[in-house]
């Protein structure tokens, strides 16, 4: 599974967006919801670390990847030359929520920052997208 979006920002980065319409609330701390948010936890890592692997696959021409659905300007060499960072966008996440779930990430996926230099994790909701990215979101599906 990879992420919905790869994306080359005017800004000089190349960004790894995953889109999703809710997460479990950090601040339920029943054994139930635990179990969800570390379980939602893992599956975002994986699919950042699965997205970055297949688009370097992809980019390096190996036989069993394809690069004929991306664009030529992420075809190029140059994009991975950029500022790679990661990014969730939870749409409806309460702002409150957002640091939990940004600091688990992070923490989670150190070892992936480090061995390809990456950004820090941005983990945002719709207004934050808007704000920060300029991202004008109308729908998100889950």
């Amino acid at each position: 599974k990879v992420c919905d979006i790869i994306f080359l920002h005017p800004k000089n980065k190349l960004l790894i967006i995953e889109v999703k319409s809710s997460a479990p609330n950090p601040e339920n701390r029943d054994a139930k919801n635990r179990e969800k948010w570390e379980m939602y936890i893992k599956t975002i890592r994986q699919k950042f670390v699965d997205s970055i692997l297949i688009y370097i696959g992809a980019w390096a021409g190996r036989d069993n990847m394809k690069v004929d659905n991306l664009p030529p300007h992420l075809k190029s060499g140059e994009a991975l030359k950029r500022k790679i960072q990661r990014i969730l966008l939870v749409r409806d996440h309460k702002r409150e929520w957002l640091p939990p779930l940004r600091e688990k990430l992070q923490k989670e996926c150190r070892a992936l920052e480090s061995a390809f230099s990456l950004e820090s994790t941005l983990v945002i909701n719709q207004e934050l997208a808007r704000r920060k990215l300029g991202f004008v979101i109308s729908e998100i599906a889950s």
